[in-house]
Formats: structure tokens, C-alpha cells, sequence
């Protein structure tokens, strides 16, 4: 009892101060000012609208029409979706479809060998193994020239596999497996030894497994082609031939390195055709890090550059010289295999596909089919009715038709990315070229997967539920007071912490400075428990503030922007959705920012309690409390503060919002919320719990054995 009896005489003796009714004044008028900076963006009317002023007006430009609210671009949004999964699946399907082949053409094989070897008199056998062995190399051949294996998808239009069609090593190893067909001619038995003498099986072996990397052949045969251009150049060179036959083996050069160079950047360019000839969208093909993707391209430019600046003999050896020293050629040869060939698995891919089966097709068929759908049966009911609700209740159909499609699309995309990325921490996945890697987030991604899922295997619909509160950003199409009282908080927690520190530093460092703590030291109380009295009579001070700030920029923003809002639907730590009342989830943000200043009170309490003066405390506390808000506007979005532990004092963060934020330039910086995806609330809560164990310990430890 006496930890409370303590806590009681300090909460009087802080409540007879008049600093509590000035701080009380300071925190109501900052909460109106705080008016002056609030100006959040609003979240864009996810509803369908101006289709048309009657049913059958809207239903007309829905079905019929080609904006982006038509029943052709939802469903080529759920194609897309589709095709995504289906790229993947096709060169999946590609490989394997190479892998049976070549097992087919090896057990053809090991038949023709058995019969040459135990039955070369049984003539009969030996043409039909033979002949076997033949229709299997053919197959194969087939195979490598292949790339259509899913109904729907027209690859042989895709511009990469044309150029990989088109390639030296393609070409090449058709025309090695063409020469074998082309001997069959042979008598059977001289046939089989001529394939032993050519090494027919390590070379059909090594040809199938390269080519299940069209990539890698495509980028090799124009390194071929400039290797031997490069070759002809030094040739040329060497045997000091005229200056015009050395210019005309500079201009091939510089071809061939141009036309490795397009072909490089393609890669990275390139929108497959991806369903049914309906839509194209870019989606990975290869990996490679921004730096080495800007390092070939520097290299290839200075590579032309320096080979431009030719026009004598003495300027070719020159340039010689300087391809020598610089390493431009050595450089160039490693191209075709700094990268990583993107892979899906295909038990992924089918999950997928599942997925969309069990909560795609059935969903979106049921809106938008011409025969039972909703969208349908509400223009057949009443087309020529323009009534308020026929019209409104048509454009809500049609707006589901929408929130599936787009949500379908996106979650697709988001599933794919991370089995893309699969392995790869963020700091690994943003130093990734091309598809917005640079600003991408796991986390972010792993947060709108759940929350979009959850829409998708419920049946719901995007315009039904809000967003978290977010910094800079509405939760609804309107601003509320909810969304005024999230921004306020954040005042306050700057606020309130800075009163605590002073608090705990004249509370604790003044009496120790005055010696009237000796006072509380003669009566027959341990000290852990005055140190704790101290610290529960603050905190409970610190509580009222925030409860009153709680209370003042409700009703402030009650009176400013009104209570236009509905069901929240949000994200606990990336992976658990769920839905919540406006009201439940600012009063669980309120609690996570009375957390947060007791972490700042615990922080002050050591300081106060190691030193002996309240200007040394106030100071230390004060600087260390200004150098972590400044952190956040310094270092919010790098990795290092990701992993600081005062990073993660407010855990509000992990429900949602901060994906969502909207502009938080000039004096909302220093409030900006930042989430790196290397941490969760796991580890946000570690941090904080060590943080807040090691400051008691320091606390106890000293003020324990502190000679007053």
C-alpha cells in the first residue's frame, strides 16, 4: 500500500501546481491550431457513377460501352489476373514439355543402343527403334520452337521468343539437330555409331537444357555476334589493314553492341501479350540489381562512344588501348549471366488459379452475367425507371463488378511479386531495376494481399468499409473527427511527453537537488517503492492529459468535420484482417500513445533519477527526446531506422494505416509514421519491453544506491 499512498501525496502535491492548469490551456489551444496544419487528402469515391440516367441508359454504357466502368474492362481485369499466372505456368509448361521430350528422345535412344548392341541381325527392329529415335528428335526440335502451351495464349507473337527464335545459338542447334535427322538416311546400324562418334546424347542434353533459358540463349547470341565482331576488329588491327576495312569493323562492332543493348533494356520494357489478345501488362522476367542494370548501359554508351572516336589507324589503336585498360570487353561477356531467370513454382500458380475458381469466377459471374447476373436482372426488371433508388441500386451492382475485378487484379499481383521476391529482404528487393522495386515494401504488399482477401472470400466490396486512420489521408471520402482526433493525438504525444520529463526531473532530480527527497526517505518506505509512487503519480497525470486531448479534439472535430464514417476494415501486422468500429479504433490508438509517452516517462524518470539537478536532467531528457523526433524526419525511411529500437515506440502502426499516407511534407514530418518491413510487432514489442526493462533497472539500481 505504500507505492499508492506515495502516488497519492505526489498526485496532490503536482495538482496543487499551477503548471497543470497552464499545460491543460497549452494542450487545448494547440489542438485548435493543430486545425491550421490538418489537410488530409481524401480517399477517392470508389462508387460507380454517371453511367447514364436511367437503368437502361446506365446498363447500355456499361455493357456495351468503352470506358473504364464496362462490363469488357472487368473482365479483362480478371483475364489480366488470369494471364499473369498463366505466363508463368506457360514457361513452366515450356520447360517441361522440353524435359519429357528429352527423356523420350534418351529412352529412344538406350532402345536403338540395346538393339545395335544384342539384336543388330533383326532388321525389322532395328527401323522401328530407328525410326522411333527419329520422330523422338524431331519432337524434341518441336519443343524448343514452342512456347504456345496454354489455350488462349498467342506466344508466338511475343516479342522476346521471336528474337529467341531468331537467335545464332537457336539457329545453330536447329541446324545441329536437323543434320542429325538429315543422316538417318544411313544404314541403321552406321547411323547409331556416326550419333556415338558426333556424342549425340551429351549434346542433345546440354542443347535442352539451355534452352529452357531463352533469356540466356537469346543475350548469349548476340554476345556470339559481337565477340566475333570484336574479334574482326583486333584481326583487322593486327594485320594493319586499310583504315576504311578497320572503320567498317568498328561500325559492325558498335551494331552489335547497340543491338545487345535494346534487347537488354527490352527485357526490362516488355509487356507480354498475357490473355485471350484482350490486355498486356509488364510483369517481371528477369532480375537484376539498378546497379548493374545502369552499369551495362554506361557501359555499353562509353563502349560506342570510345569506339565512335575513330577515323586513322593511330586513333584504332588508340581505342585499342583504352578497351584494353578500361575492361570494356571483359565487362560485356559477363552480361548473360548477371541476372536471375524469374520462376514460379507451378504448385504456386495452381493455387492460384484455384483460388480465382473458388472466389473469383463464381463472384464475378453472379454480377456481371447476361443471363443471371444482378446488373442484368435490375435492367430487365425496370430499364426505362429513372428513379433515385432503381438507378443507384443498379450502380451499386455495378460497382461490386468493379471491386471484384480490380481487387482480383491487384491481389494477383501482389501473390506473384512475393513468390518473385521470395527470400529477398526489402533492402534486397529495392535494389531491384525496373517494376517499381525501388519503393517496394513486402510488408505493404503482404497488407494489401490480407486486406484484399478478405474482401474476395467474404463476398464484400471495397466502398463498404473505410481505411485505417493514416497520416495525410482520410479514412472515408470525407474528413471525420476521427480522422482529426488521430492527427491531434499526435500533438499531444509531443506535448504530454515534454511535460513528463519536466515533471519527472522536478519530481525526482529537484528533490534530490534540494534534499527535501530525504524527507520521503525517513518514513519506513523502500525505495523501489518511492521511485515507483513518483512514476504512477506522473503517469497518472500523463493519462488525464491524453484522456482530455482525446476528449477536446473530439469535440473540436466534431464541430469542424462531423461523424461522416462507417465500418473500418483493416490489418493487424500484415497478415490478420478484420473489422472494427471508428470508434474502437481510435480509442486503441489512444492507447497506443499512452504507451508511447510512458516509454518517453521512463526514459525521463532514469535521466531524473541518475541525475542529481534538474536542469541536467531536463536537458539530457529534453535532447535525447528531440533527437529521436528528429530521427524520424532524418532517417524515417531508411533501413537503419528501421531496426533502431525507439523506432517503434507507438505500435499503432501495425493496424493498417501507414501505407495510406497521404502529404506529411513541412511540420507533419516530425509526426510522419514510418514501417519498415524488417520489423513487426514481434520485435516492436521486444524493442519497447527492452527499452522500458533496461530504463527501470538503471532507475531502481541508482536511486537505490544513491547517497543523499
Amino acid at each position: 500500500m505504500g507505492i499508492f499512498r506515495i502516488a497519492k501525496a505526489e498526485f496532490i502535491k503536482i495538482f496543487k501546481k499551477p503548471s497543470i492548469y497552464i499545460m491543460a490551456l497549452v494542450l487545448l489551444i494547440t489542438i485548435l491550431f493543430s486545425t491550421t496544419f490538418f489537410k488530409p487528402n481524401k480517399v477517392s469515391n470508389y462508387m460507380v457513377r454517371d453511367l447514364g440516367n436511367t437503368v437502361s441508359e446506365i446498363y447500355t454504357s456499361y455493357h456495351d460501352g468503352d470506358g473504364q466502368d464496362t462490363k469488357a474492362n472487368y473482365q479483362n481485369l480478371v483475364y489480366t489476373a488470369l494471364g499473369k499466372i498463366e505466363f508463368y505456368q506457360n514457361q513452366n509448361l515450356r520447360n517441361d514439355d522440353i524435359t519429357l521430350k528429352m527423356l523420350t528422345l534418351q529412352d529412344a535412344y538406350y532402345l536403338y543402343y540395346d538393339i545395335v548392341q544384342n539384336d543388330k541381325t533383326n532388321t525389322t527392329a532395328l527401323q522401328s527403334v530407328k525410326n522411333s529415335f527419329i520422330v523422338a528428335l524431331k519432337d524434341l526440335q518441336s519443343s524448343l520452337g514452342n512456347f504456345d502451351h496454354i489455350d488462349g495464349m498467342e506466344y508466338a507473337t511475343f516479342d522476346l521468343f521471336t528474337k529467341y527464335t531468331n537467335s545464332s545459338m537457336y539457329q545453330t542447334d536447329m541446324t545441329t539437330m536437323s543434320d542429325f535427322i538429315a543422316k538417318s538416311f544411313m544404314n541403321d546400324i552406321s547411323y547409331f555409331n556416326y550419333l556415338q562418334q558426333e556424342n549425340f546424347l551429351e549434346k542433345m542434353q546440354t542443347i535442352a537444357s539451355n534452352h529452357k533459358n531463352y533469356i540466356g540463349i537469346t543475350l548469349s547470341s548476340y554476345l556470339i555476334d559481337y565477340e566475333n565482331k570484336y574479334a574482326a576488329f583486333l584481326n583487322n588491327l593486327d594485320q594493319s589493314s586499310s583504315t576504311s576495312t578497320i572503320q567498317n569493323a568498328v561500325i559492325n562492332l558498335i551494331d552489335s553492341l547497340r543491338v545487345m543493348q535494346e534487347y537488354y533494356q527490352t527485357l526490362f520494357t516488355t509487356s507480354p501479350l498475357l490473355r485471350d489478345g484482350q490486355t498486356t501488362e509488364k510483369i517481371p522476367l528477369i532480375l537484376t540489381t539498378t546497379k548493374s542494370y545502369t552499369a551495362y548501359n554506361e557501359l555499353f554508351e562509353e563502349y560506342q562512344q570510345v569506339l565512335s572516336s575513330g577515323d586513322t589507324f593511330e586513333k584504332f589503336t588508340e581505342i585499342s588501348a583504352t578497351i584494353t585498360k578500361n575492361n570494356y570487353h571483359t565487362q560485356i561477356q559477363t552480361i548473360d549471366s548477371d541476372y536471375e531467370l524469374v520462376t514460379i513454382d507451378q504448385t504456386q500458380l495452381v493455387s492460384l488459379q484455384e483460388y480465382m475458381q473458388k472466389y473469383v469466377y463464381p463472384h464475378i459471374d453472379a454480377i456481371i452475367d447476361d443471363k443471371t447476373g444482378t446488373i442484368y436482372q435490375m435492367y430487365i426488371e425496370n430499364p426505362a425507371s429513372s428513379s433515385l433508388t432503381d438507378t443507384q441500386n443498379i450502380l451499386t451492382e455495378i460497382t461490386k463488378a468493379k471491386s471484384v475485378a480490380s481487387n482480383t487484379n491487384d491481389y494477383i499481383q501482389n501473390q506473384l511479386i512475393m513468390m518473385i521476391t521470395n527470400g529477398k529482404t526489402d533492402a534486397e528487393i529495392n535494389t531491384l531495376y525496373g517494376f517499381d522495386f525501388a519503393q517496394y515494401s513486402l510488408y505493404e504488399s503482404q497488407e494489401s494481399s490480407t486486406r484484399i482477401n478478405y474482401l474476395l472470400t467474404n463476398r464484400k466490396y471495397d466502398f463498404e468499409y473505410d481505411y485505417a486512420f493514416a497520416d495525410g489521408q482520410t479514412s472515408g471520402t470525407k474528413t471525420n473527427a476521427y480522422d482529426f482526433v488521430y492527427y491531434a493525438l499526435k500533438w499531444s504525444v509531443l506535448l504530454v511527453s515534454i511535460y513528463v520529463i519536466a515533471m519527472a526531473s522536478s519530481s525526482i532530480a529537484t528533490e534530490q537537488e534540494n534534499g527535501t527527497i530525504k524527507l520521503l526517505l525517513v518514513r519506513p518506505y523502500k525505495r523501489f517503492k518511492i521511485i515507483t509512487g513518483k512514476f504512477l503519480s506522473i503517469m497518472s497525470f500523463a493519462f488525464i492529459f491524453m484522456l482530455f486531448s482525446l476528449l477536446a479534439s473530439f469535440f473540436v472535430g466534431y464541430g469542424l468535420y462531423g461523424l461522416q464514417s462507417q465500418t473500418i476494415l483493416t490489418v493487424f501486422n500484415a497478415n490478420t484482417a478484420f473489422t472494427i468500429s471508428p470508434v474502437g479504433l481510435m480509442l486503441l490508438n489512444f492507447v497506443f500513445s499512452f504507451l508511447e509517452v510512458l516509454i518517453y516517462l521512463c526514459i525521463a524518470v532514469m535521466f531524473a533519477t541518475v541525475f542529481k539537478s534538474f536542469a541536467s536532467s531536463f536537458s539530457v531528457s529534453l535532447i535525447v527526446f528531440v533527437l529521436l523526433l528528429f530521427s524520424n524526419v532524418l532517417l524515417g525511411s531508411t533501413y537503419v531506422f528501421g531496426v533502431l529500437p525507439f523506432a517503434h515506440f507507438n505500435l499503432y502502426k501495425f493496424f493498417g494505416g501507414v501505407f495510406r499516407a497521404g502529404d506529411v511534407s513541412g511540420i507533419n514530418s516530425l509526426f510522419a509514421t514510418h514501417l519498415i518491413g524488417v520489423v513487426h510487432i514481434g520485435w516492436a514489442i521486444l524493442y519497447n519491453a527492452i527499452i522500458v526493462l533496461i530504463t527501470s533497472i538503471i532507475t531502481y539500481v541508482v536511486f537505490k544506491h544513491r547517497d543523499f
